[in-house]
């Protein structure tokens, strides 16, 4: 999410920062030594699609989805994109010792080195797909799931995790009434490795209801975004400088979780006094 600088605006020259495929090779330390905190302009489409312009800062905020704890977070130039901050931010995750299943992102975060982040760490993304002009054949349908020859998909069955490959069957219903029925053409399963293409091939397969439902528990992070800044004064800086901004952002997330704990310790209390 992102927030205004205390700071009187002015024009900043922007540092190149390393490609995220190049992040894949660097260590943490040398990786978090690369990520830029002084306050910058930046330009970002609202949710009416208009032109917004602010001078501050990004916070990145990793959250779990089923306790919505802030279990880490990176502070960065305004500047700078969502996905160069991302495999620091998985990084940071697990030295914590937190073992996620699955990692939930849009798709500003599709790209590839993320992906192989992602299985590095051994957790699954699961991101929404950006197409960047790119071409389905007819051998897929636009989930990624291969077709018959009359162009019906196939549907995910489950993964054999022993090659790691997704495994589709032929759609039954369809195939009652095709007239290649017979012929002996078509396959009733089709298995892809995941590791053919990491966009394209999750686990569940995209367009699944079960893929669907990981990806909507992303709205965690929008939740707890909209809890710092109503309520924990965060679109309230009033520091001067980087490192100021990061103790202030630092005490502000200490005091949501820690608020967020005692409210729970508390419940459960009552619950066992009732």
């Amino acid at each position: 999410t992102h927030f205004s600088a205390h700071d009187k605006a002015h024009k900043t020259d922007n540092p190149k920062l390393p490609s995220v495929a190049e992040q894949l090779t660097m260590s943490s330390e040398n990786l978090m030594r690369t990520i830029p905190t002084n306050p910058t302009w930046s330009i970002k489409k609202n949710s009416k699609g208009k032109n917004m312009f602010w001078f501050g800062y990004k916070l990145h905020l990793a959250v779990s989805t089923t306790t919505q704890y802030i279990v880490g977070s990176l502070l960065s130039a305004a500047f700078v994109s969502d996905s160069s901050v991302a495999i620091p931010l998985l990084r940071q995750v697990t030295a914590i010792g937190s073992k996620p299943s699955y990692m939930m992102m849009d798709k500003g975060y599709d790209v590839t080195a993320i992906y192989h982040a992602g299985h590095q760490l051994k957790i699954e993304p699961i991101i929404d797909f950006n197409r960047r002009r790119e071409i389905t054949s007819g051998e897929v349908n636009e989930h990624f799931h291969p077709t018959c020859f009359l162009e019906y998909p196939y549907k995910y069955d489950s993964v054999d995790k022993r090659y790691q490959a997704l495994k589709f069957t032929s759609p039954q219903d369809k195939c009652q009434t095709c007239p290649l029925r017979d012929e002996g053409m078509c396959q009733k399963v089709i298995k892809i490795k995941q590791t053919t293409n990491l966009r394209k091939y999750a686990v569940p397969a995209r367009g699944t209801h079960a893929w669907e439902k990981l990806y909507n528990l992303r709205s965690a992070v929008e939740r707890v975004n909209g809890y710092l800044k109503n309520n924990y004064q965060l679109s309230n800086v009033r520091f001067n400088g980087g490192k100021a901004t990061a103790t202030h952002v630092s005490l502000i997330q200490l005091t949501y979780n820690a608020v967020k704990f005692a409210v729970e310790r508390l419940t459960k209390k009552q619950l066992l006094n009732v």
